[in-house]
């Protein structure tokens, strides 16, 4: 059988949020490479 959990030990990841009054851009960085990166609506229910 094959482990498919994820592991993230001992890896660097950063959250970063540039907050507006229309928009939030998240932008998700692990070790160093920009891996997620998307725009949402100003609610925090998102």
């Amino acid at each position: 059988m094959k482990n498919t959990k994820l592991n993230f030990s001992g890896q660097n990841i950063f959250v970063g949020i540039d907050v507006h009054k229309k928009s939030w851009n998240v932008t998700i960085i692990l070790n160093g490479m920009k891996v997620k990166k998307t725009s949402m609506n100003p609610e925090p229910k998102e």
